[in-house]
């Protein structure tokens, strides 16, 4: 999942994209927004919303969002993340700000652990799931 700057999604081959509503909650209220939904966080989600370099935007601002395969951005064996970073960036995407994940899981709320008729996951990402790609927050003051 990249960040698009009114890029098209055709550059990339089987990609989609959405607009979403980002901002406009404090942390509080938009874990408990996820809460609400049945959204599981994982220990990465938990250590994220608890880093105060984590901030919520107060103000509300439209995303536009593309998913596409490691394969759509021209890896077929595969490419580690400054690899994918890098054509993302060639190709005039960028990556997510951390905000960007929660209000995404919201806006795919139909998105539930087993899909495909899989068992639940632990320790890596459910089957069918989104990967954000975004930079890691800033190094402490």
């Amino acid at each position: 999942m990249i960040e698009s700057d009114r890029v098209s999604s055709s550059a990339l081959r089987g990609a989609h994209s959405w607009r979403v509503c980002v901002g406009g909650a404090s942390k509080a209220l938009l874990l408990a927004r996820l809460t609400e939904a049945n959204v599981k966080l994982n220990l990465m989600a938990e250590h994220l919303f608890a880093d105060p370099r984590f901030a919520a935007a107060e103000a509300t601002s439209f995303v536009d969002v593309v998913t596409c395969t490691v394969a759509g951005l021209g890896f077929g064996n595969g490419a580690t993340f400054a690899q994918l970073s890098a054509q993302a960036s060639s190709l005039g995407f960028s990556l997510c700000t951390l905000e960007v994940a929660p209000y995404l899981r919201l806006h795919f709320t139909e998105q539930a652990e087993g899909k495909f008729g899989q068992p639940e996951t632990q320790h890596k990402a459910p089957f069918g799931s989104l990967t954000v790609a975004s930079a890691p927050p800033p190094p402490p003051r």
